[in-house]
């Protein structure tokens, strides 16, 4: 990274959008219904407005210019991901709130109408598997826990204090430390992993840029008011080295969708690319994800074109072939964002963390029908090494559902690299992506808890 370029994007030659985010065939500016615009009521960064300027000028900050790319880029505030505080989790008895407060904030911050839309469509939410396993603390293998032991840690994490007994096996377990000790047997490390429910945030976007408003409110909890993220992308797509680069990936993905589907395109044109960077959403989201150097999950409705996963695959070094996530694991967390095709807007999937929060989130990669999330914008190349792209930016893991869901392929091995074939079965393995969510930054943190003072 080119640490002496730390200047914005802003700064370069590009388009004026117009007054508003309205149309004039500006780049970006797709013209999307706003009847629905303008919903949220009590925003985060109105209730702490100190918290989200020192937010929105540490992001501004981190912002540089990357010579082998050509992409505008961030630095380490972009491996933050915003989460809400445990007890707004629907499944589970508040403890801190009380069902007022509670009631409150979801109201503000909440789209139910989005919620509503990518449920019924069997995109969020269908999954609810919840998997308990454990390892020795000097190390070794992470071993599933079933039977009686899986009840009872379940019951006493929904229940129990932090740390607390285990009657039932003469033992002690320590949620906070992520500790568990049984009479007789090693100290043991001890891990949750759960597709917890994904909740769609209101995005106030006025301005027609639901896709940067939803992903700041995604990395950072606040709405991408100064036009970073927007004009980051704008920059990727309209200058000459990386305009060249999206151009001919998109131009590649349309004929390899269009020869799966039996047809041929015609030869793209300079016409054709410039009306795919104004009115492509799918073309702005593989912008993004290059730009923050994260994968970024869509979850829509399966008829919609733009669910899917898009990887920072043009971040791969021409020389050793390895991504920045190679170093920076936390650059493999990936961004989760909805889609609610009924209003074409973007909406920031936020997900909830506390004391006793899961260790580890697991976001299912197909739709409750068995649909795969497809992989978006890959090569040729690529295509033949999807599963292995997938283990290498983003963390994998793969359990097993009685739900409909994808499989591994029969007979592959369990370790390693991990096939993920797709196949219509029942009863078998359904690959995740893994979301670490971390302690959130005490600027984000007290963002969080401003907000929530607003309703004591």
């Amino acid at each position: 990274m080119d640490d002496s370029s730390n200047i914005s994007p802003q700064r370069q030659q590009r388009p004026s959008p117009a007054a508003g985010g309205g149309g004039g065939g500006n780049l970006l500016s797709v013209n999307f219904r706003r009847d629905s615009f303008n919903t949220t009521g009590k925003t985060m960064s109105v209730a702490a407005p100190e918290s989200a300027a020192k937010i929105r000028s540490a992001v501004t900050g981190a912002l540089r210019h990357d010579d082998q790319t050509g992409f505008f880029s961030f630095e380490t505030v972009v491996q933050t991901t915003f989460v809400l505080p445990w007890d707004l989790n629907p499944r589970v008895e508040p403890v801190r709130f009380s069902d007022k407060l509670r009631s409150g904030i979801r109201s503000q911050l909440l789209d139910p109408a989005a919620l509503s839309i990518l449920e019924a469509a069997g995109a969020l939410n269908w999954n609810t598997s919840v998997r308990w396993s454990i390892k020795n603390a000097g190390g070794g293998e992470w071993m599933p826990v079933d039977g009686g032991l899986f009840v009872e840690l379940e019951k006493l994490y929904h229940t129990a204090e932090e740390e607390c007994a285990l009657p039932g096996f003469n033992g002690t377990v320590n949620f906070s430390a992520s500790f568990l000790q049984i009479a007789g047997h090693a100290p043991q490390q001890l891990r949750r992993l759960e597709c917890t429910p994904m909740m769609p945030l209101k995005v106030d976007d006025g301005d027609g840029y639901s896709l940067f408003h939803a992903a700041s409110m995604g990395f950072w909890g606040v709405h991408d008011r100064t036009n970073l993220l927007r004009d980051a992308v704008l920059h990727s797509l309209s200058d000459m080295k990386t305009q060249f680069t999206l151009c001919k990936r998109w131009s590649d993905y349309q004929e390899i969708m269009a020869a799966q589907r039996g047809f041929q395109l015609p030869e793209a044109t300079q016409e054709m690319w410039q009306e795919a960077k104004q009115t492509t959403p799918e073309l702005h989201v593989f912008s993004l994800a290059n730009v923050t150097q994260r994968p970024i999950i869509v979850y829509s409705p399966p008829q919609c074109g733009v669910g899917g996963i898009y990887l920072p695959l043009l971040w791969r070094h021409p020389v050793t072939q390895r991504y920045p996530s190679d170093k920076n694991t936390q650059l493999k967390n990936p961004l989760v964002l909805g889609f609610d095709s009924s209003r074409n807007r973007f909406v920031a999937l936020a997900t909830f963390k506390g004391v006793k929060g899961p260790n580890l989130i697991l976001l299912p990669l197909v739709h409750s029908d068995n649909q795969a999330l497809p992989v978006k914008y890959l090569s040729r190349e690529e295509m033949a090494n999807q599963d292995r792209l997938l283990q290498q930016l983003m963390n994998i893991y793969i359990h097993k559902s009685s739900a409909p869901s994808v499989c591994v392929e029969p007979g592959s091995p369990m370790k390693g690299s991990l096939p993920m074939t797709l196949h219509t079965q029942k009863n078998c393995a359904v690959p995740t992506a893994v979301l670490d969510t971390p302690a959130l930054p005490d600027v984000m943190d007290s963002l969080m808890k401003q907000f929530e003072t607003q309703f004591l």
